[in-house]
């Protein structure tokens, strides 16, 4: 795989369309192909099966372009679907499993060990143009927020386990199950080692939201294990339908995966396809694996805003980071190198990572949003080059964003 960068992995399982599950099942037993449905999702409109491929029986000639056996079951059965409705097939998708965000170049963040320091008194700058100003900088803590309005935006953040930050109290909403134990604390790895650092990535990011959106709400989930190693695709998109009725404006997806035939997995589209039939942004962080990296899922899909990280150079204009892939598939650019935000209980951190980028672009989207211009506006705004940014509420808010 080029550049070093793992392919995303699969086992053997599919997700198919709810209301073809029954037909694909009859399709896969004509196979020999025993299958046990271990799950349904209304708001994905997706079954799960698990297939045992112990004795497959597939008709002779060609098994489609693959060796592998879960390729060659999903070639016949959509064969047989082809012959019997003139073409047509249902969808089919593999459960494939999306990898960690740390310690994997494809992954969104972190792109180096984050470098832990003690906060000081604040002492903010006057922040620029919006994505072209100065972030939260070391010796800083975040901007205090003032009593919420009416316009008031929440962001979601689907992540790692989170840190009860002081920071960050009473700006986010999350389930007893999504914070870090002081038993997972204490197991972890000394400070430094990547295994240990994972525990802050949501924590990280959280901070960096609330930077450049003081007065948004977070609602927060996890789905990455305690090191954040892996998750099946299905996990990952019931939890990020789930969003759907949260009411968040934004939903900040700073993890993915490429796939091994560089094709999404259906059950992420699906999750996407939810949330944007409900009104929510996704933005999503394009990894760390380089300029020439292989797309990221759920980051390259068409209507997710995908994010790479660089640092601003004046004019709107951004200087990609050498970690950051630079393909048609990358929206935007976002500040991603030496970013400072919350860190484990009560620290500080200088990290970098498209992770970052994708936070601080989540946090731009919910600051103007919260003035009342809706989030598809912002991000159109974004996406249009800065000679012809001609927004005139959204200029003037960015133009007026202060300490």
């Amino acid at each position: 795989m080029p550049n070093g960068q793992p392919e995303i992995e699969w086992n053997d399982e599919l997700v198919v369309d709810l209301d073809e599950a029954e037909r694909v099942q009859g399709k896969l037993k004509d196979l020999n192909v025993p299958s046990t449905r271990h799950g349904e999702s209304a708001a994905l409109r997706l079954a799960r099966l698990t297939l045992d491929l112990a004795d497959p029986r597939l008709p002779e000639g060609p098994h489609g372009p693959s060796s592998d056996p879960l390729d060659q079951v999903i070639y016949h059965v959509r064969q047989a679907f082809k012959a019997e409705f003139d073409d047509w097939t249902p969808d089919i998708g593999k459960n494939r499993l999306v990898g960690s965000v740390v310690g994997s170049p494809y992954t969104g963040g972190a792109a180096g060990i984050p470098a832990p320091q003690t906060a000081g008194a604040p002492a903010r700058a006057a922040r620029g143009a919006v994505l072209s100003g100065q972030p939260m900088q070391a010796g800083e803590s975040l901007p205090e927020r003032k009593e919420p309005g009416h316009s008031q935006v929440s962001v979601g953040i689907l992540d790692t386990r989170l840190f009860p930050h002081p920071d960050l109290a009473g700006r986010y909403l999350a389930s007893h199950g999504t914070f870090v134990s002081k038993s997972q604390a204490a197991a972890a790895r000394p400070a430094g080692d990547p295994s240990r650092v994972t525990l802050s990535h949501a924590t990280f990011i959280a901070g960096v939201v609330l930077d450049w959106a003081p007065e948004a709400n977070l609602v927060i989930g996890h789905v990455l294990d305690t090191h954040a190693e892996t998750a099946s695709s299905w996990e990952v998109a019931v939890k990020m339908a789930a969003f759907a009725a949260k009411g968040v404006a934004v939903l900040n997806v700073s993890f993915g995966a490429a796939t091994g035939d560089d094709e999404p997995p259906l059950v992420l589209s699906r999750a996407v396809r939810a949330l944007r039939e409900h009104g929510v942004v996704v933005v999503a962080a394009a990894g760390n694996g380089g300029p020439q990296a292989k797309r990221i899922w759920p980051a390259a899909l068409a209507s997710v805003v995908s994010v790479g990280a660089g640092k601003p150079v004046g004019g709107g204009a951004f200087e990609s980071a050498t970690f950051s892939p630079l393909g048609t598939w990358v929206d935007l650019q976002a500040p991603g190198e030496d970013v400072y935000s919350t860190y484990e209980a009560d620290e500080y951190a200088s990290w970098r990572g498209t992770s970052f980028a994708a936070a601080a672009v989540s946090g731009a989207i919910a600051g103007i949003t919260a003035t009342g211009v809706g989030p598809q506006e912002v991000v159109d705004w974004l996406k249009t080059p800065p000679p012809a940014r001609n927004h005139p509420r959204i200029r003037a808010v960015v133009n007026n964003i202060g300490p």
